[in-house]
C-alpha cells in the first residue's frame, strides 16, 4: 500500500490556526532577519530580537513528499547528529499532530538539555507543506534528573515547491526557523557554533531524502519498500 503518510499532504482549506498563522509570520518579519552566513546550499540569518533565533533557506531538488515525509518520520534526528533520545508522548509520525519528548547529548562544558514538544503539520493550499513545533508542558514527562529542560518557543520547518517545479524535477525552497530558550549556562563559542550549523541541516535533510530514494523508497507506490522498512535496513548496515 502507499505510504499513510501522503494523506498529511493533501491541502487543507480550512483557514490557518494560530500556531500556524504565528510560524508564518516569523518567516516574513522582513526587518528582523540579518544576514549570517551565505553558501552555494544555503542562506543563514541571525535575527536582531532577543532570544536564540535562526532562520535558514536553501533549494533542494527534491519533492515536497519527500523531502516532508523524512523530516517528519526522523523528527530531525538525521539532521542533528547531537539528538540522544526521542519518543512520542502521544500521536505518531503518521498524525497531524504530535507530542514528543526528545534529549539532546551535552556538549563541551554544556548540561545535557530535553524538551517536551507538541507538532502540528499541514498541507497548504499552495501545496506548501508546514511544520511547526513548540514547547509544552505535560504531567507524564516532568523534568527529568541530569537534563536542562529547554524551551522552543517555535520552530518551523516549511517545504514550498518551487513554479519551475515538476514531478520529473522537482524543486523545493525549504525555509527551517527556531525561537528558543536553551536555559541555563551555554558557553558563547557554542552558540556561534549552533548558528553556523543551522543551515547545514538543510543539505543533510536533502541528503536523507535522497538516500531513502536511492535505497527504493517511492511513497506514491504501492508495491514499494516502506521507509520504515529502509530506517531499519539502514540501521542494520551502520551496526554492522
Amino acid at each position: 500500500m502507499a505510504d499513510p503518510r501522503l494523506t498529511l499532504f493533501v491541502p487543507d482549506p480550512s483557514p490557518i490556526s494560530p500556531p500556524f498563522q504565528r510560524a508564518l509570520d516569523m518567516l516574513s518579519e522582513p526587518d528582523s532577519w540579518v544576514l549570517y552566513k551565505s553558501t552555494k546550499d544555503f542562506q543563514s540569518y541571525t535575527s536582531n530580537k532577543p532570544g536564540y533565533r535562526m532562520k535558514s533557506q536553501g533549494i533542494i531538488n527534491e519533492s515536497v513528499v519527500n523531502l516532508g515525509i523524512t523530516g517528519i518520520e526522523r523528527e530531525g534526528a538525521a539532521a542533528n547528529e547531537q539528538m540522544d533520545e526521542m519518543a512520542y508522548l502521544e500521536g505518531s509520525s503518521l498524525t497531524k499532530e504530535a507530542f514528543v519528548w526528545v534529549s539532546f547529548k551535552g556538549m563541551g562544558p554544556a548540561s545535557k538539555r530535553d524538551f517536551v514538544l507538541r507538532r502540528l503539520v499541514r498541507t497548504l493550499e499552495d501545496g506548501s507543506f508546514l511544520s511547526v513545533t513548540e514547547s509544552v508542558e505535560r504531567p507524564d514527562c516532568p523534568p527529568r534528573p541530569g537534563y536542562v529542560r529547554a524551551v522552543v518557543h517555535i520552530s518551523v520547518a516549511l517545504f514550498r515547491p518551487l513554479p519551475e517545479s515538476t514531478p520529473e524535477h522537482p524543486h523545493t525552497e525549504v525555509t527551517l526557523a527556531v525561537w528558543m530558550d536553551l536555559k541555563g549556562s551555554i558557553p558563547f563559542f557554542l552558540v556561534n557554533l549552533g548558528r553556523g550549523q543551522h543551515g547545514k541541516t538543510i543539505i543533510k535533510i536533502g541528503d536523507h531524502a535522497r538516500e531513502m530514494r536511492s535505497m527504493g523508497w517511492d511513497p506514491a507506490n504501492p508495491a514499494g519498500p516502506s521507509l520504515a522498512s529502509l530506517l531499519d535496513r539502514k540501521n542494520q548496515l551502520v551496526a554492522s
